[in-house]
């Protein structure tokens, strides 16, 4: 099985390093304000693909599966009788168009499973971030309040 592997520039940048690059990217920002303001949006955004990244190789390496809910398992139990129901009323050209449905469903299915954890795991980062900015962090008053 060949691994799926990703690599990340893990090194952090200073505000010295943000306004080096602001001043030689963007030439018109004169104001160091502007310059950190621009390297934060930069830091920010280099943020969130660094952590689609290991949210991507978490789910895919380090986090095992996902819990099914008794939700789920009720609606899966409901698509596999539907599904043997379908296959009992069907021709054999059908039952193959069928399962290539099924496949491609399937595949669907797990994309929109990874997006939605990626998704989660950077509105998590989100949150902690704020929480720590603006609000209470495990009883201790953020810096930003």
């Amino acid at each position: 099985m060949k691994l799926r592997t990703r690599e990340f520039n893990r090194s952090m940048v200073t505000a010295d390093n943000i306004s080096e690059i602001s001043a030689r990217v963007s030439p018109g920002i004169t104001d160091s304000g502007q310059g950190l303001i621009f390297g934060a949006a930069c830091y920010e955004a280099g943020m969130i693909e660094m952590l689609r990244g290991i949210a991507a190789e978490a789910l895919e390496f380090g986090m095992g599966n996902i819990l099914v809910t008794r939700n789920t398992k009720k609606a899966l139990k409901e698509q596999v009788e539907k599904s043997e129901e379908l296959r009992q009323n069907l021709n054999e050209d059908t039952l193959v168009l069928l399962e290539e449905y099924e496949d491609a469903t399937q595949n669907a299915a797990d994309r929109d499973a990874e997006d939605h954890f990626v998704e989660g795991f950077i509105r998590g980062y989100a949150y902690l971030k704020r929480q720590v900015e603006f609000g209470t962090y495990f009883g201790v008053r953020g810096s930003g309040g």
